[in-house]
């Protein structure tokens, strides 16, 4: 039962996997490129040696984590489809971690459910509160 089970959860990370990178693909446009450009402060402070000011400037409507995360990686790392992977990874995180808790049928739902699907490639926090929230 239990390798049966764990297969069913392995087979739900592969939909889920599958749908998110379709959905990164055909995400980047123009909105995806204003998202970035609104956390454009935050990756200038951190790369001019004021990690201080990703929590004392935070702006806007995103958490401070997000910002952090997202600074990091255009200061590392500033490939653009990178924004929207980390986006889908954390929605995927989300799946594994209900699979987890809920079982296989919880996270198949998960891995296929629209409005998260619409989420796991957009540059916002939405993904990333969505890993915290199964996670809590």
């Amino acid at each position: 039962m239990r390798t049966h089970s764990s297969a069913i959860l392995g087979l739900a990370l592969l939909i889920g996997a599958g749908l998110r990178a379709l959905r990164v693909g055909v995400r980047w446009d123009e909105l995806t490129l204003a998202y970035a450009a609104y956390m454009a402060p935050l990756a200038e402070s951190l790369g001019q040696g004021h990690p201080t000011a990703l929590v004392g400037d935070w702006i806007g409507l995103h958490p401070p984590l997000y910002g952090t995360l997202f600074a990091l990686m255009e200061v590392l790392w500033p490939v653009p489809m990178i924004w929207l992977a980390l986006s889908a990874l954390a929605s995927l995180g989300a799946v594994a971690v209900v699979g987890r808790v809920g079982g296989p049928l919880a996270a198949l739902v998960l891995a296929t459910a629209p409005v998260h699907l619409m989420d796991a490639a957009e540059v916002n926090n939405y993904p990333l509160a969505s890993l915290a929230v199964a996670l809590l």
